[in-house]
């Protein structure tokens, strides 16, 4: 049974080949050997014996991936139809885990799209836009910028009723 994932806004699909001795995982036609170490937010992972190091951040249903200079979103499928049912609704973005603001995509009073970079944090030396769950008003930044805040914090509210002019925003 093949897992389904999202890597960087691409559907991917990996079957588990073989468990030992080592883990084969299946992509496409080709099977690759895969071992990981792990310490909290960082890895060392062997694949086909050449090992490649680096970082890791679970925002929500994605994860980051941080490789050398550069950075992979992973998430499932079923993640994204989730998020923008949610996002229907939602008045209020969360932060998933402790971290520092590092710039704010917007001001109070503005109108954004579901999808539109709201705010750019910093977690575990990653850095992440998080983006409007919804069409909008952005009411309030809770954080200001360069200031550091814990797993839940409030980030950016929204006005309670979407108004028209929000799907207009660019």
């Amino acid at each position: 049974m093949p897992y389904e994932m999202l890597l960087n806004e691409r559907d991917v699909a990996l079957d588990i080949a073989g468990r030992r001795p080592a883990l084969q995982i299946r992509y496409g036609d080709a099977i690759h050997q895969v071992a990981e170490e792990s310490a909290q937010g960082s890895f060392t992972v062997t694949v086909d014996g050449r090992e490649f190091s680096g970082l890791r951040a679970q925002v929500g249903d994605e994860v980051y991936v941080r490789i050398g200079a550069r950075t992979f979103v992973v998430g499932l499928p079923q993640a994204r139809l989730r998020a923008q049912s949610k996002g229907k609704g939602a008045d209020e973005l969360r932060a998933d885990m402790p971290g520092t603001v590092i710039a704010h995509h917007g001001a109070a009073g503005q109108a954004v799209k579901a999808g539109d970079r709201l705010i750019t944090i910093e977690s575990m030396k990653l850095q992440v836009s998080l983006v409007a769950p919804r069409n909008g008003v952005i009411e309030k930044y809770h954080v200001p910028a360069e200031t550091a805040f814990e797993r839940g914090a409030l980030l950016v509210s929204f006005l309670a009723e979407t108004l028209p002019e929000a799907s207009k925003a660019s």
